[in-house]
């Protein structure tokens, strides 16, 4: 993450988002490059994954909450002003929090997908 970026936080957010790209972005960004499956674009979501954590942060900082002070409710407040793009990409970083017993465990809903979409798609093009 650019040091910049982080200068102009909380060092507790600096730090924490720090922890997560170590052991989250980046490790699973070095296990991908491994197996031959990390793009340009697989680095460009994680820096998304990384701006949209931050954006998390600020929020709740503006709203006088600390990330430990994260409730449902307030998630979800959060999540109907957020892009639908900006709740896929804190899924991952909630879970980790949680699993570090920073927050409780948070749902963050997955965005809706057009059922039997695929299939549709295979019944035209995929058989003749």
């Amino acid at each position: 993450m650019a040091r910049r970026q982080l200068a102009r936080r909380p060092r507790s957010h600096a730090l924490l988002i720090q922890s997560y790209a170590q052991w989250v972005v980046l490790r699973r960004a070095r296990r991908d490059h491994h197996r031959g499956r990390y793009t340009h674009m697989s680095g460009q979501n994680d820096r998304g994954r990384l701006r949209q954590t931050l954006y998390l942060l600020d929020w709740l900082a503006a709203q006088n909450h600390t990330i430990g002070d994260l409730t449902q409710p307030i998630l979800e407040r959060w999540l109907t002003e957020a892009p639908t793009r900006t709740k896929r990409e804190v899924a991952s970083f909630l879970a980790w929090t949680a699993a570090r017993k920073i927050t409780p465990k948070r749902m963050v809903p997955e965005p809706p997908r057009p059922d039997g979409f695929i299939d549709s798609i295979c019944s035209v093009e995929c058989y003749p």
